[in-house]
């Protein structure tokens, strides 16, 4: 499947370092990080074709040379809405049928369904 969200090898791996981070980076440090702890040989304009596509993808926002991932929740999140629309036409209910097989669930996880939809409706 192919979409707006999805990464590619090298970019989740600079994902997973800024979210691990938390905090802002310099595009000099990032590119000083994968270069020597990944062993990488990234010139500048290889980082910054990685970061051109990861802002198109809405994971990091980027002031001059100040590198910031959004949360990984939100990203995730869209990229479950994205899997959601192009696999099961953006319809909770077709997902559930494709992970059950269209069989019945247990009373457990009914109950469990219920519980995320109570709580969802109440916020």
């Amino acid at each position: 499947m192919h979409g707006k969200y999805n990464l590619s090898d090298t970019e989740s791996e600079i994902m997973e370092y800024l979210w691990q981070r938390g905090t802002p980076i310099t595009t000099r440090e990032l590119e000083d990080h994968f270069n020597t702890v990944y062993g990488k040989n990234w010139k500048r304009t290889t980082l910054n074709t990685h970061l051109s596509r990861l802002l198109l993808k809405d994971a990091v926002k980027r002031n001059k040379n100040v590198i910031e991932a959004y949360p990984r929740e939100l990203f995730e999140q869209k990229q479950s809405r994205e899997l959601l629309e192009q696999m099961y036409g953006g319809k909770l209910s077709n997902l559930f049928v494709a992970l059950t097989g269209g069989k019945g669930i247990t009373k457990e996880d009914e109950d469990e369904i219920n519980d995320i939809i109570d709580r969802m409706q109440k916020r």
